[in-house]
């Protein structure tokens, strides 16, 4: 079965390849990366970067935006089509039946040339919705992804086999009935797309207030249009949005460096440490003095530097 095939390719490849079988690990193709908990974990709060799609081969995870709350499954695929602020919970794993995922990397590229290539000349329909949604993975999808991780025993054949795969795994996203949106996720000029043009400015500029108008006409939209579509693909407002990216990349610092709360507050912005400690308490549930390198395993740490 296509399932079976991708469970037991995730489960063989993270407990002899990787050093610690536990958590995300990135792997020879830079676009993938296998995931696999023997327990659950909770609110681990992160940034998804760029356009994604999450496969579950075995257990179970809900990712929470703002208000909203995706779950799913085993046979279950979860697309993120924008840089999203998230915290992300492994609901259903243990020792006999750990979680296992594969997170791929979209190139927003080849699946256009996809798209044209099936015939879609056709516009986009208007986004329904945030820019991510969860879907039933095809079956063809879950065999190509399983022939994608055992092509990780065979490096030399990396750069030969994995195009065509990429290709193929896509053809049957986009062909499933979740096509419209993966077209609306990758449309070139689409909302997904002129939306994160605004999210680039705001990561790369993530210290300073940037005026609403300046986002408003990186996306080419006006000023009510771009809040209505931020607020539809990410859940909040460029304002939130700005200050929860703050917030992440102060953990990062905090976890990672010797810096203090008070230093990793300038070094994102914050003029204040005392608004910094009350905002940091809010979004983790505790104030920043708890975190620093000393309180937190290496693996904890690790798993910060890889984060975004």
């Amino acid at each position: 079965m296509p399932f079976d095939s991708l469970r037991d390719a995730i489960a063989r490849y993270t407990a002899t390849h990787t050093e610690s079988p536990e958590g995300g690990y990135p792997t020879a193709i830079p676009s993938l990366l296998l995931a696999r908990y023997t327990e659950v974990a909770q609110s681990h709060r992160t940034l998804y970067t760029s356009a994604g799609v999450c496969l579950i081969a075995q257990g179970a995870k809900q990712v929470v935006l703002g208000a909203d709350v995706l779950r799913y499954r085993a046979g279950k695929f979860a697309v993120i089509g924008v840089d999203l602020p998230v915290s992300v919970d492994v609901t259903e794993a243990s020792q006999e039946e750990p979680y296992l995922a594969v997170v791929l990397g979209i190139d927003p590229v080849i699946m256009r040339e996809v798209i044209e290539a099936i015939g879609d000349d056709g516009a986009p329909p208007e986004p329904d919705g945030a820019g991510y949604f969860v879907g039933d993975v095809p079956p063809e999808a879950a065999e190509c992804a399983a022939r994608m991780v055992r092509l990780l025993d065979a490096p030399k054949a990396i750069p030969v086999l994995y195009p065509s795969m990429a290709r193929e795994l896509y053809y049957w996203l986009v062909t499933s009935t979740h096509g419209a949106p993966f077209r609306q996720l990758v449309s070139r000029n689409g909302y997904a797309e002129r939306i994160s043009r605004a999210i680039r400015v705001i990561r790369e500029e993530l210290r300073q207030p940037i005026p609403i108008e300046r986002l408003a006409a990186v996306a080419g939209m006006s000023e009510s249009s771009f809040h209505v579509h931020f607020k539809a693909l990410t859940t909040m407002s460029p304002l939130q949005y700005q200050k929860h990216l703050r917030l992440l990349r102060a953990r990062h610092l905090l976890v990672t460096s010797e810096a203090n709360a008070s230093e990793a507050a300038y070094q994102v912005g914050y003029a204040s440490p005392s608004q910094f400690s009350r905002e940091y308490s809010r979004m983790f549930g505790y104030p920043p003095s708890r975190e620093s390198v000393a309180a937190h395993s290496p693996a904890e740490q690790a798993a910060a530097r890889r984060a975004p």
